[in-house]
């Protein structure tokens, strides 16, 4: 009987932590790219999968702007490379509040839950 509670513990442990990483799978965010000669675009990401937001200087002599932000993320296709997202100053503060709002929410939902308590008898 002992071990019915242990391997119900051991499920719900995984069941949260699959829960978890499932929401930040889906968790995206929508951003404005901006390249050096000032095209735009936009692009969408999952949040865990933004890895770091770096400053470049635009090096082209025509160059609209003379520096942005490279918003470096994994790579869904190929696990070992990045994808690289061009971004202004004010964007890229857009999308680092996002990330800490998310943060933030997740914070919160790790302290609301009920907590599991593993010990052996």
């Amino acid at each position: 009987m002992k071990n019915k509670g242990l391997i119900a513990a051991i499920f719900l442990f995984f069941m949260t932590s699959f829960t978890l990483s499932a929401h930040a799978m889906l968790y995206q965010i929508t951003f404005k790219t901006t390249d050096c000669n000032g095209d735009t675009g936009f692009a969408t990401v999952e949040v865990n999968r933004i890895h770091k937001i770096q400053t470049i200087t635009c090096d082209e002599p025509d160059a609209k702007f003379k520096k942005l932000k490279q918003v470096i993320v994994k790579s869904k296709i190929i696990p070992t490379s990045f994808d690289v997202f061009m971004v202004t100053e004010s964007e890229a503060q857009h999308i680092q509040k996002r990330i800490d709002d998310y943060m933030e929410a997740k914070r919160k939902l790790l302290e609301r839950g009920n907590p599991i308590i593993l010990h052996k008898e």
